[in-house]
C-alpha cells in the first residue's frame, strides 16, 4: 500500500486523534469481549486520554494518512537505537486493508538507526498480537502480570495487571538485522494463483530484497503432496507461501517447517507478489478449498488457512 504517508500530529488535530485512538481501541476490545467494561480505564474507554496524552508530549506522534485522509495514528518514542512503539491504531473501518502494516513500514523507514523496536499490548488483544508476531515480524519476549510486574512500572501506575489487565500483558521486540533477502513462493499455473495447495503442479519462487522481487523462478513440485510440500519448499529456503485454499494439517506442517502461510490469495501471481511486498494482502484469507482428499496421510479436509506487519 504505497498511498500510507505519515504526518507529524499537529496541535489542532490532537482532540481528535485522542478520541479515535479511544474509539479503535474500544472497537477491539468489544470486539474481543462483546459488553463487558472490566477492562476499560476510565469510563467507557479502554485507553485513558491521559495515556495517551502523555505519550503524544513523550514521544513522536503521526497522523496516518491515506489518499489525504487520516485512517488512523502512531505514537512513538526514539533512543538512539532503541525504539518503542507506544501507540498504533487504525480506523475500524480500515481494518484488514493493510493499513497498519503499511504504516509501521513507513515508521521503520522514518527511523533506520533503530536496531531494536518494542511494544506490548495486553493478552486479549488477538488481532493485535497477530499483527506484531505474523505482519511485523516482531516476537514475545516477556508476559507481564502479577507475578511478573513490568520493571519499568512496578508499581502498576501506568496499566494495573491485578485491575484493569489481570491476566497480563505481552511485550514484543523486533530486531532489525539490516537488509537480508527472503524467498516467497506461490502455487503457479499459466501465470495465476493455483487454487489448490496440496495439487500444486509448480510453485513460482520470488526472491525479494529491500521490498523489491530481485528475480524468480517457477519450479516444478513433480506430484509431491500436501505433507511432502512443507519440506520441499524448506529446502528451497522458503520463507512465506501463497496460496488459494489450504487444510489445516496442511498449514500446521507448514508452522512446523517455518513458513507462514497467506491464503485465500487469486489472480496473477505477480500482481499478487506485490501485494505481499505492499501489505495489502491479507494473511487470513478466505481459504476454503471445495475438495476433500484422503489418500495417503491426508485425512483432513480443506479448510480455513493462514497464519497482517
Amino acid at each position: 500500500m504505497n498511498n500510507i504517508k505519515l504526518i507529524r500530529l499537529e496541535d489542532s488535530d490532537r482532540e481528535q486523534f485522542i478520541l479515535d485512538n479511544q474509539e479503535a481501541f474500544n472497537y477491539g476490545a468489544l470486539e474481543e469481549f462483546g459488553l463487558r467494561d472490566d477492562h476499560f480505564e476510565e469510563d467507557e474507554q479502554i485507553i485513558s486520554r491521559e495515556t495517551i496524552e502523555k505519550s503524544i508530549d513523550g514521544g513522536e506522534a503521526y497522523r496516518i494518512m491515506l489518499d489525504g485522509r487520516p485512517v488512523g495514528g502512531v505514537v512513538i518514542r526514539v533512543e538512539g537505537e532503541k525504539g518503542d512503539l507506544s501507540i498504533l491504531f487504525t480506523s475500524p473501518k480500515e481494518h484488514s486493508k493493510g493499513v497498519g502494516y503499511a504504516a509501521w513500514c513507513e515508521v521503520e523507514k522514518l527511523h533506520p538507526e533503530v536496531k531494536v523496536w518494542e511494544t506490548v499490548t495486553p493478552y486479549f488483544e488477538q488481532r493485535n498480537i497477530h499483527f506484531y508476531v505474523n505482519r511485523c515480524g516482531f516476537h514475545i519476549v516477556e508476559f507481564y502480570n502479577k507475578f511478573h510486574p513490568d520493571p519499568n512500572d512496578p508499581k502498576g501506575e501506568h496499566m494495573d495487571p491485578d485491575h484493569q489487565f489481570p491476566d497480563g500483558m505481552f511485550r514484543f521486540e523486533k530486531v532489525i538485522k539490516g537488509r537480508q533477502k527472503m524467498k516467497v513462493a506461490i502455487t503457479y499455473e499459466n501465470g495465476e494463483v493455483f487454487q489448490h495447495f496440496g495439487r500444486t503442479p509448480r510453485f513460482k519462487i520470488y526472491e525479494i530484497e529491500d521490498e523489491k522481487v530481485k528475480s524468480s523462478q517457477v519450479i516444478e513440485t513433480g506430484g509431491t503432496g500436501h505433507g511432502a510440500l512443507a519440506g520441499f519448499l524448506r529446502e528451497r529456503g522458503v520463507e512465506v507461501m501463497i496460496c488459494g485454499g489450504i487444510g489445516g494439517g496442511a498449514i500446521m506442517a507448514m508452522a512446523e517447517s517455518g513458513i507462514r502461510v497467506y491464503a485465500g490469495a487469486s489472480g496473477n501471481a505477480d500482481e499478487v507478489i506485490k501485494s505481499y511486498i505492499d501489505g495489502s494482502l491479507t494473511e487470513i484469507g478466505d481459504a476454503t478449498c471445495d475438495h476433500h482428499e484422503h489418500e495417503g496421510h491426508d485425512e483432513h479436509g480443506c479448510g480455513h488457512g493462514g497464519c497482517h506487519h
